[in-house]
């Protein structure tokens, strides 16, 4: 019998171990073993939900940030518009350069983190050079985008955090059902051993090695019919 292990999704473990609990019931001889896996079962249904809830969360807290991203470009080029209305159009006087040392489109190719932080600059330097009165108003709409960014980083890593938990509770599903499927694969050797049963019996109730056995039967085959 071949583990579920860490590479297992859900969903193919789900079908499997139905597989194997029907092919139990079927037989007639193995309801106990049956009951076992389709205890396992039950508990599928939360695990699965939380993990697929935990991905929306992160999927709708990445979209988030990439609003928030491309919310606080439109201001930070606000501001520029405004510093260099203030300066005569000139990029190199001394008050637009004390906000914008580098040009304003490397700030906004910046990751949001990162230019949260750039942005945090801002502020400091207009306690120094008080600009005017649109670049004031930009530099309100910044500190507000700098909010809304920073709410939206936390619920990312809020959201990151759900994920590995959600992860990590699929984990432990998975070596619940490998222990419980060992188990009764065991169970199901004595069972053949007692019963004058071929060595592949237990094998029958797990799909993996099903589909292997008909495979090596189909080839066994045509290799006689050759």
């Amino acid at each position: 019998m071949k583990l579920f292990g860490t590479r297992k999704g859900l969903v193919a473990a789900r079908q499997s171990l139905l597989f194997s609990e029907a092919a139990l019931r079927a037989s007639g001889e193995h309801v106990v073993q049956a009951e076992a896996l389709a205890a396992v079962l039950t508990t599928w249904g939360a695990v699965w939900q939380a993990r697929q809830d935990a991905d929306d969360a992160l999927a709708r807290a990445n979209a988030r940030v990439a609003w928030c991203s491309y919310s606080l470009d439109r201001v930070i080029k606000r501001l520029a518009n405004e510093l260099l209305r203030d300066t005569g159009g000139k990029s190199e006087h001394p008050v637009f350069r004390a906000f914008f040392p580098e040009a304003p489109s490397t700030v906004v190719k910046l990751a949001l983190e990162a230019k949260l932080e750039r942005c945090a600059d801002f502020a400091v330097v207009a306690s120094r050079r008080v600009p005017g009165e649109g670049a004031l108003a930009a530099l309100k709409a910044i500190e507000a985008a700098m909010r809304e960014g920073q709410a939206a980083l936390k619920q990312r890593r809020d959201a990151e955090q759900a994920r590995t938990s959600a992860g990590l509770d699929a984990a432990s599903w998975r070596n619940a059902a490998d222990a419980t499927r060992q188990s009764v694969a065991l169970q199901l050797q004595a069972w053949a051993l007692a019963n004058d049963e071929a060595r592949s019996y237990a094998a029958r109730f797990f799909p993996s090695e099903v589909s292997r056995q008909g495979a090596e039967g189909e080839a066994s085959q045509e290799a006689d019919e050759g």
